[in-house]
């Protein structure tokens, strides 16, 4: 029988409080990037009217997904959503046309085997960060919006991930 799972990471790692100060985060093998955090937990990145809300993930028996959303009024031509934790870059997600309704935009990206080959981090004795780039293309500018997002995935949640794991 096939469980399906969506959680929240919010659910994982409580949203950042005003209270929060600059954090430096090392990505694609050496760069540095500056995001607010509170304790652990990153604030959700905004900037030029576009503000991530806290990413998601969808899971069932032996696959893994990412939900990704944001708000904004702008007019979006296209996304493109990497993992920039390690020394290269992943594409998890491209739209090239994607549709914003109610001041918002998500999408859920294509499901990965739940595996500790496809996914060692979820396999990792602690709290693991990853760092999220989201390239946001507004209309009539060639120069993408870049949100940089890091998450916390809790010991607890990639426990859970791993009964599911193949």
């Amino acid at each position: 029988m096939k469980t399906l799972i969506t959680l929240s990471v919010s659910s994982i790692c409580l949203a950042a409080s005003l209270h929060a100060t600059p954090k430096e985060f090392t990505i694609l093998g050496g760069e540095k990037i500056t995001c607010e955090v509170d304790g652990k937990e990153p604030a959700l990145a905004q900037k030029d009217g576009i503000k991530l809300q806290q990413p998601a993930f969808v899971a069932r028996e032996g696959e893994f997904a990412y939900q990704f959303a944001f708000d904004t009024k702008a007019r979006v031509t296209k996304i493109v959503i990497e993992d920039v934790t390690e020394k290269s870059a992943r594409v998890l997600l491209e739209a090239t046309d994607p549709k914003i309704k109610k001041g918002g935009w998500f999408d859920i990206t294509k499901p990965v085997e739940l595996s500790k080959k496809s996914l060692p981090w979820i396999f990792e004795p602690a709290d693991t960060t990853r760092v999220y780039k989201f390239s946001i293309f507004v209309s009539k500018s060639s120069t993408p919006v870049i949100l940089y997002q890091p998450v916390v995935w809790d010991i607890k949640a990639k426990q859970y991930l791993r009964k599911l794991a193949k």
